[in-house]
């Protein structure tokens, strides 16, 4: 896995959110590229389900109000921010995408400042037109991940000024229009273009397999058949430390990553 700590910047969060997801992209590429080199090799065929693993770009950003874990269920489109970036960038009902789902302005999110991306592996955007305001949704099951934060696991959180608030896990739908809002509905866009890209790539190899195993005499296969989602995006808003501790905010970040692995590989 890799950590990245950004800027509160627009600018900046889109630099580095467009060079992760392209270094993403070209990994599975060589990877998949590597596959059907070594089946057309050998004759043998390994699936991408055993072969590729699912990628999650986990993005933590502090909410200073907050005293719960936020897991936003969604981003918008929408970069009004109410104060200026760390670059003086202050757009108002500017769009995060362009369209085609590229790039536009700069940015981060409401009250919640400093903003970090963490990607990490274990066991998805598209070309259309985005509008102003527009939702774009994680792939994850929030649901199942409250549920399974909820239970505990290390223990319960603690909190530094009193006793810990009586859910420490929600579910939210608005990240607020700053820079993490910003970063999050970029990272989604490149999720799902990326998710595109896959399933095109995989829809092509299976033609020339078919069509390789017709000259060889034997009969195409079915494998790989449906849409799978290989990249998933999520965002998480935090308390700051003299609210929860950083010690079991560490520990929340553990059990987390360690639920969204069991989740995408169904466990």
């Amino acid at each position: 896995g890799e950590t990245h700590i950004l800027e509160t910047s627009a600018e900046h969060v889109r630099e580095r959110i467009d060079d992760i997801y392209k270094r993403l992209t070209e990994s599975s590429a060589s990877s998949e590229q590597q596959q059907e080199e070594e089946e057309v090799d050998d004759g043998s065929t390994v699936t991408t389900s055993e072969q590729q693993r699912a990628t999650v770009v986990l993005h933590l950003g502090v909410n200073y109000r907050g005293t719960v874990f936020q897991l936003e269920r969604c981003a918008y489109n929408d970069a009004t921010f109410r104060i200026p970036d760390e670059r003086g960038y202050r757009p108002r009902r500017e769009c995060v995408l362009l369209d085609g789902g590229g790039g536009n302005n700069n940015g981060n999110n409401n009250n919640n400042d400093n903003n970090g991306t963490m990607v990490s592996s274990s066991p998805s955007s598209s070309s259309s037109r985005r509008e102003w305001g527009e939702c774009i949704g994680t792939t994850l099951d929030l649901e199942h991940l409250r549920e399974e934060l909820q239970g505990g696991g290390d223990g319960e959180l603690s909190s530094t000024t009193g006793p810990p608030p009586p859910s420490s896990v929600c579910i939210s739908t608005d990240p607020g229009r700053f820079v993490c809002n910003f970063a999050y509905c970029l990272s989604l866009d490149r999720c799902r273009s990326a998710n595109d890209e896959y399933c095109s790539s995989r829809r092509s190899r299976r033609r020339r397999r078919k069509v390789r195993r017709a000259e060889e005499g034997g009969g195409g296969d079915d494998d790989e058949q449906g849409r799978r989602v290989l990249y998933h995006a999520l965002f998480v808003h935090v308390p700051p430390f003299d609210v929860v501790s950083e010690n079991d905010q560490l520990g929340f970040v553990r059990r987390l990553m360690d639920a969204i692995g069991r989740q995408l590989s169904g466990h």
